[in-house]
């Protein structure tokens, strides 16, 4: 197998499960274990908190196999350039959402 295709086949595993991650853990931050704690959905929990937190510190990470996944999957010559391209850097975009939130959150409580 050419270079070129294991480095390929391999920036497209490490992007899956830096999707999986991502979506892992915002549907982890949305859970709400029972009935009482609607006050968490509107106010935030300390748990999402941190959870959020968690996904932005592994911003650069994310966003770097995004940048692999675009470059290597000729994305920039698809019919649906637009698209593909939002849809790629999706994580990233969440990451550094998530990154900037914890920036924000961190100067509250600190400052």
């Amino acid at each position: 197998m050419p270079m070129k295709t294991v480095l390929r086949i391999v920036i497209n595993i490490l992007y899956a499960c830096s999707f999986v991650f991502v979506v892992e853990k915002i549907f982890e931050a949305l859970y709400i274990e029972s009935n009482e704690n609607y006050l968490y959905l509107l106010w935030g929990a300390p748990g999402r908190t941190n959870t959020l937190m968690s996904i932005g510190m592994l911003c650069a990470p994310v966003i770097l196999v995004c940048i692999a996944a675009y470059k290597l999957n000729n994305v920039e010559n698809s019919t649906n350039k637009w698209m593909n391209t939002i849809l790629v850097f999706m994580p990233g975009i969440i990451c550094s959402a998530c990154l900037i939130y914890g920036v924000v959150i961190w100067l509250f409580i600190f400052l």
